[in-house]
């Protein structure tokens, strides 16, 4: 395996959850890391709280213009980019029916169009490093049992999927590598903006569907560590897709 330090990584939504974990767990390797959000004031107090060579970099995942200054800031600050992660995500708990469109386009946007502008603006990047694209799936993506009424988020990381898929075959032959990664539940902010009553709904189905206990969360940590060990691969080889999913019985109440 080989070492991170001094590599280049962009860590999209990389503020807070598994974002802010996997861009720690870099620079404690070494790395040097842009994380990349929306709102610059706790993107910038993050990047204090993980010292080291961070780059706060306020950034729209769903704008092309805004992604394409943020890869030419990082090119300017660090003079190179060897990877790149796309953790910025969200998600609502609302039945198909009840789904408010803004909502609704709100999810494909930065879940799906996001990952594609990333990655487009990336591979002029990457190819000049033989650098590393990792896409963000999730566990919703493939197992029913996970929290309920999130049909268009699991959809849509379905997409994430056969897009990595596709986009393996176009770069390899540039020698970008091309993983794609699927957490299952950790401990994240990415409910705090659900609906309390529309969540109330969702876990009542989740019980009467899937039993009072569910796998549990863990802590972000781990996959971040998870992340590392796939971009610590050499050259020419690639982890194509890994799921991290906590394995222990717990109550979901």
């Amino acid at each position: 395996m080989e070492s991170l330090r001094d590599k280049v990584f962009l860590i999209t939504g990389g503020s807070s959850g598994l974002g802010r974990a996997a861009a720690e767990v870099l620079l404690e390797r070494g790395a040097k890391v842009a994380i990349a959000a929306r709102r610059a004031a706790p993107l910038e107090a993050v990047a204090r709280e993980l010292g080291g060579e961070v780059l706060a970099l306020p950034m729209d995942v769903t704008v092309k213009a805004s992604v394409a200054a943020g890869m030419e800031r990082i090119v300017d600050r660090f003079g190179r980019l060897d990877g790149i992660a796309t953790f910025a995500g969200l998600t609502f708990a609302y039945r198909i029916e009840d789904l408010p469109e803004e909502r609704l386009r709100h999810i494909v946007d930065v879940n799906l169009i996001g990952t594609v502008l990333c990655c487009q603006a990336a591979i002029p990047h990457l190819r000049k490093s033989g650098g590393h694209i990792v896409t963000i799936s999730s566990a919703s993506a493939r197992h029913r049992e996970e929290f309920p009424h999130m049909a268009i988020y699991g959809a849509v990381k379905a997409a994430v999927e056969k897009f990595t898929l596709e986009l393996r075959d176009e770069v390899k032959r540039d020698g970008i590598s091309v993983t794609c990664m699927s957490p299952g539940s950790f401990v994240t902010e990415i409910t705090g903006n659900f609906d309390p009553d529309h969540t109330e709904q969702a876990y009542e189905v989740w019980i009467r569907d899937h039993g009072p206990d569910s796998d549990g969360m863990q802590e972000p940590r781990y996959f971040g560590e998870a992340l590392a060990h796939c971009l610590s691969y050499p050259r020419g080889l690639a982890v194509d897709f890994m799921e991290v999913r906590p394995n222990v019985p717990t109550p979901k109440r």
